[in-house]
């Protein structure tokens, strides 16, 4: 059994609406859960907003550059954006 499956307690499974591990398992074998969803990523207006607005309250110079980067994109043109 995967290990990861076997931390799922019974509350977990209540939510997910099956009565036990068993019934988990059968269902994932059987292709019947819902694909995985990926993130799309931050849209460029909200990239901006992160680097002008955000990243100036974040004082460790390396946080600055892995949280609020500046953008690859050019700025979005608009009033939402100083």
């Amino acid at each position: 059994m995967n290990q990861n499956l076997a931390l799922i307690d019974h509350f977990q499974l209540r939510f997910l609406g099956l009565k036990d591990l068993d019934e988990f398992n059968c269902q994932r074998r059987e292709g019947l859960l819902p694909e995985e969803l990926y993130p799309k990523g931050l849209s460029a207006e909200r990239q901006w907003y992160l680097y002008q607005q955000i990243r100036e309250h974040i004082s460790n110079d390396q946080d600055k550059n892995s949280t609020c980067p500046k953008p690859i994109y050019p700025k979005p043109k608009g009033p939402k954006l100083n």
